[in-house]
C-alpha cells in the first residue's frame, strides 16, 4: 500500500477554530443588526423632518413631538428625545442633532457599545 506524503484536508482542531470563528461573527452580526436598523430609521426620520416645510420656525418641543410621532411609526425604542435630542437655533438655520449610544451584551460580562449621531440643517426661522 502506498503512503500519502502530504496532508489533505483540515484537522479537527482547524475545523473547530473555523467553526468557532463562524459562530462568533454570526452571533455578533445577529446581535448588532437591530441597532443599525434602528439607527437608519432615526436617520431617515431626521432627513424627512428636514424636508418638511416650516420646521425652522418650530420650537424645540414641536420638533421633539414631530420626531416622536415618526419614531412611534418606525418603532424606535433606544432614543430618548429628552436626553438625546439637541436643537441649535441660529439666525438663518436650525441644526437638529440626535446623539445616543447603545450597549449590547454579547456574553458573560462582555458588551459592545455603539455610538450613533446624526444631524440635519433645517430651514430658516
Amino acid at each position: 500500500m502506498r503512503m500519502i506524503s502530504r496532508q489533505k484536508g483540515i484537522t479537527i482542531w482547524g475545523l473547530l477554530v473555523v467553526a468557532a470563528l463562524v459562530v462568533f461573527f454570526s452571533m455578533l452580526t445577529i446581535k448588532l443588526f437591530p441597532a443599525y436598523i434602528e439607527y437608519f430609521a432615526v436617520k431617515t426620520s431626521l432627513e424627512n423632518l428636514a424636508k418638511q416645510p416650516g420646521v425652522g420656525a418650530m420650537e424645540k418641543n414641536d420638533i421633539k413631538n414631530a420626531i416622536q410621532r415618526r419614531f412611534d411609526i418606525e418603532d424606535v425604542k433606544q432614543v430618548d428625545l429628552n436626553k438625546h435630542l439637541f436643537v441649535d437655533k441660529k439666525p438663518g438655520a436650525t441644526a437638529v442633532r440626535i446623539a445616543y449610544e447603545v450597549r449590547i451584551p454579547l456574553f458573560y460580562n462582555i458588551s459592545v457599545i455603539l455610538n450613533f449621531e446624526h444631524s440635519v440643517q433645517v430651514g430658516a426661522r
